[in-house]
């Protein structure tokens, strides 16, 4: 399998980004009135492929009568949740996009900066007096789905972004959205930026008042089929490497009420996903989306499958009981969009923003190599290969990964030393047990298709502000972390953590499996193509 990765990954990495000439999507007929884009969180194809044959439902829906991508690849590094979405939703990688992390370092004041915080809004109270710091996609560069979209129709779209995950909402729906809902655990509230407006939505006020979040935390996850999760996974409940997450227990059942603070441990359970999917119906019905002549998007993410992979292991109980549990809601969605739009007057496109790699306890189980790389040991080699240099200091701002940031100190040597430094740095990093490919960020940026391998993936991920001055990669079955911090992670550019899953399903939509990786920088061309709008700077739609 390992192999096989390593194959896919030289493979396209070697074809570059720039699409290739295809034949458009096949014209939806009649064209739909409403696009949903469902993103799952952290859904890599190793795990969604073998468990096909368990899909009852939504799942099973749209791998019979839709387009079925086993591998839709990131052809970029930054495998990581706010640069995924903004690719989805643009069409373009995070170099572009300039979403290269979920965070990053800002040159000058050292700080660590959110890719969607933004302190010149603040969040609307919808669930209490204490609201946290406002959200937007100021830091996003380009036009998204929603700004093509608003163009197109002079305004009369609408386009709605739900998911527990600000950075997620966010980074869909773009500079243009109408509205973007998230979690705020503060209020134990769905709540929105003022960036979108000086009220919220009435629906969403509405939502907030008649349905509130808190009475509903004394909820209890049960395993439906205890035997099943034993046969499909081959591991116990309580497997090696699992964490016990806020306070919840490692072994089903989880009782959320039990928690010590229920509205954080929230996003580790499928109530999750079930109050995003209930707003997102809410905010269809509400708005009357989809009933008139003027094409609606609905961009939704789904985050809990993320939290449990993270925190429990994608090979856990807990795993498979979730995306159990989202081929049933999926398939719940699905009917009641046939209800309220129409069959044929909708489509939906499932993917997921980035894959996942193995727990690496479970690697180890199954006689494969793995490591945690701790950031300390990058950052500690970092700096000792420095000081050998320059002498004693603090030469290193930041080491978790994937780049590392130099320190204003180090960034502030004649250039002929520091790039003896950076020299340094690269050649001890890649001495760390269980760290891969290691390079420096300014010998990766040019034009990405002049690149090949991964140094083409880190070229398409890296920006000459907001990246760190080297870029490292842990081997293939490896994670950057902490133990006991969480089961697993991902980030890197390892196959494992860029090939997932894509499902699209549309009026007069023949189905059919397509071999071959394609580049998730083609799903927001598809999307685009199904409400009838161009996206001039994504990748031709999936043929």
């Amino acid at each position: 399998m390992r192999i096989a990765s390593w194959l896919l990954l030289l493979a396209v990495a070697a074809g570059g980004c720039r699409a290739r000439p295809v034949a458009p999507l096949a014209t939806a007929s009649p064209r739909p009135r409403l696009v949903v884009l469902l993103v799952i969180d952290q859904l890599p194809s190793w795990s969604f492929e073998p468990r096909r044959h368990l899909f009852r439902s939504g799942f099973a829906r749209l791998l019979e009568r839709g387009v079925y991508v086993p591998h839709a690849e990131l052809p970029y590094a930054a495998s990581s949740t706010a640069p995924g979405h903004a690719a989805l939703a643009t069409g373009r990688p995070p170099a572009s996009t300039g979403i290269v992390a979920n965070a990053w370092y800002e040159r000058g004041s050292e700080s660590l900066r959110w890719a969607e915080h933004d302190d010149t809004d603040s969040l609307h109270p919808l669930g209490g007096d204490t609201v946290g710091s406002g959200v937007s996609p100021r830091r996003l560069r380009g036009a998204g789905l929603a700004t093509v979209l608003e163009r197109a129709t002079g305004g009369r779209s609408h386009t709605i972004a739900l998911s527990l995950k600000a950075r997620a909402a966010v980074m869909l729906g773009g500079h243009d959205a109408d509205v973007a809902v998230f979690y705020d655990p503060a209020q134990v509230a769905l709540t929105t930026s003022t960036y979108y407006g000086r009220e919220p939505p009435a629906w969403l006020r509405a939502l907030a008042e008649q349905q509130p979040i808190a009475p509903r935390l004394a909820w209890r996850w049960q395993a439906e089929d205890p035997e099943l999760l034993a046969r499909e996974t081959g591991i116990p409940d309580d497997a090696p490497g699992e964490s016990a997450p806020l306070g919840m227990s490692t072994r089903f059942p989880h009782d959320l009420g039990a928690a010590p603070e229920p509205h954080r441990a929230l996003g580790v359970t499928p109530l999750a996903d079930r109050l995003v999917l209930e707003a997102a119906l809410h905010a269809i019905s509400a708005e009357g989306l989809g009933l008139d002549d003027d094409p609606d998007l609905v961009a939704i993410s789904l985050s809990a499958h993320d939290d449990i992979g993270h925190v429990y292991g994608p090979e856990s109980w807990e795993s498979l009981e979730h995306l159990l549990w989202l081929d049933r809601a999926l398939g719940e969605l699905l009917l009641a969009l046939d209800e309220r739009i129409g069959e044929d007057r909708y489509a939906i496109v499932v993917t997921s923003d980035h894959g996942a790699t193995h727990t690496p306890e479970w690697s180890h189980a199954a006689g494969l190599d793995a490591w945690r790389v701790r950031p300390s040991d990058v950052e500690a080699a970092a700096e000792a290969a420095a000081q050998a240099i320059v002498g004693p200091g603090d030469w290193v701002l930041d080491g978790h990964g994937p780049t590392v940031y130099l320190d204003q100190a180090a960034r502030s040597l004649p250039a002929e030393l520091q790039d003896q430094v950076l020299d340094a740095m690269a050649e001890a990093i890649a001495d760390v047990p269980g760290v891969g490919l290691v390079m420096r960020t300014d010998r990766a940026l040019g034009d990405c298709d002049q690149h090949r391998g991964t140094a083409a993936l880190v070229c398409r991920s890296i920006d000459p502000e907001r990246s760190g001055e080297i870029y490292f990669t842990p081997r293939p079955g490896s994670v950057v972390m902490s133990p006991p911090d969480q089961a697993t992670g991902h980030g890197s550019a390892n196959p494992d953590d860029r090939l997932v899953p894509a499902m699209i399903l549309a009026p007069g939509l023949a189905p059919r499996r397509v071999p071959e990786p394609v580049s998730t920088l083609r799903i927001a061309g598809t999307v685009a193509h199904l409400l009838g709008v161009s996206l001039p700077d994504a990748a031709e739609p999936i043929e």
